[in-house]
């Protein structure tokens, strides 16, 4: 979990039986020499942590010792948070957030609204090696199951796509 603005990722254990958290620990350490915060995180199948340097404009993923793996550079400066989906959880979303908060992105903010990577799978075919962007923005249905794109100006937070190029 980052603890913001430390400079510091930390784990505990989780007793799965009661619920209980115990011996908090420092994972790793961020590197802020560029202005980036540790955000949002998620775990892969492999056990690596994801994490999002929101200011940064980077997707830090940590080996599970807690050593730097991959630094991936995303064509927007303030990436929020990350999470896996998809069927196959082979699907990487991003967040990011504007700034100031605006009620609309700007038209002309073409980043905001276009999905930003595609993962290759490597070894195990939830994980990624190789990167590249995508063409199309993905449409999705809000609550009330309307169909919204992310074109829709009334989007406050973007959600970037990453889909498994395995054929």
């Amino acid at each position: 979990m980052p603890i913001p603005w430390t400079g510091e990722i930390c784990a505990w254990d989780y007793n799965t039986a009661t619920g209980d958290l115990s011996g908090e620990r420092v994972f790793c350490h961020v590197d802020r020499s560029e202005g980036g915060a540790a955000d949002g995180a998620t775990v892969d199948s492999e056990g690596y942590l994801w994490n999002a340097l929101v200011y940064a404009g980077k997707l830090v993923r940590y080996t599970p010792e807690g050593k730097v793996d991959r630094i991936i550079e995303m064509p927007v400066k303030k990436v929020t948070s990350v999470m896996f989906g998809g069927e196959n959880l082979d699907v990487l979303y991003v967040t990011s957030m504007a700034q100031p908060p605006l009620p609309r992105f700007p038209e002309d903010n073409q980043a905001a609204r276009q999905p930003v990577r595609h993962l290759r799978p490597g070894r195990d075919r939830r994980s990624g090696t190789a990167l590249r962007r995508l063409n199309e923005p993905p449409a999705r249905r809000d609550n009330n199951n309307t169909r919204r794109t992310d074109s829709d100006p009334d989007t406050r937070r973007r959600a970037s796509c990453c889909r498994d190029a395995a054929e």
